[in-house]
Order: structure tokens, then C-alpha cells, then sequence
């Protein structure tokens, strides 16, 4: 099931950053100021940056939004549960 839970995990982060990767640096190609490839380049470096910045930041956000509270602790600390919350999220 450990296995499951982190597909559908990557499954929602490729689905997130695949629709935003381009966006932040659309501008740099769209102004003629760097190359197609260039300002691919960049939106995949500072996205991991970015990506790798949330994870410090968020290690508090995921203590607060746990399901404590809202569903039994051993449904909350359930595979299949975090694989559904997971899903639920990437679709």
C-alpha cells in the first residue's frame, strides 16, 4: 500500500507542477528575452527550488492538517486512507 500512497502522491505533484512549470517564466520567452529551451531550463530549476523550499515550510502544515480530529487516529494513519485523500487531491 506504500507503494500506492506514493504513486498517487508523485501522480499529484507531476499533475500540479506540469500545469504550472511554464507560467512563472512564460514571460522570458514570450518577451523574446531567452530561448524556448532556456526558459524550460529555468521554470524546471526554480520550480525544484521552490518544490524543495515547501517541503522545509510545510513540515508544520502537515502536523496542523493531519486529520487529527476529523477521523479516528487509525484511519487517519491508514494507508488506504492517505491514498484516497491523495487521489482525491491529484484528480
Amino acid at each position: 500500500m506504500t507503494w500506492v500512497v506514493l504513486a498517487v502522491v508523485s501522480l499529484l505533484a507531476w499533475s500540479n507542477g506540469s500545469n504550472d512549470n511554464f507560467k512563472g517564466v512564460a514571460t522570458i520567452y514570450g518577451s523574446g528575452t531567452a530561448s524556448y529551451r532556456t526558459s524550460l531550463a529555468w521554470a524546471t530549476v526554480t520550480t525544484l527550488a521552490g518544490s524543495l523550499f515547501t517541503l522545509v515550510l510545510a513540515a508544520r502544515l502537515i502536523e496542523t492538517f493531519s486529520a487529527r480530529g476529523l477521523v479516528p487516529d487509525a484511519v487517519a494513519a491508514s494507508p488506504a486512507f492517505l491514498a484516497a485523500a491523495a487521489l482525491g487531491a491529484a484528480v
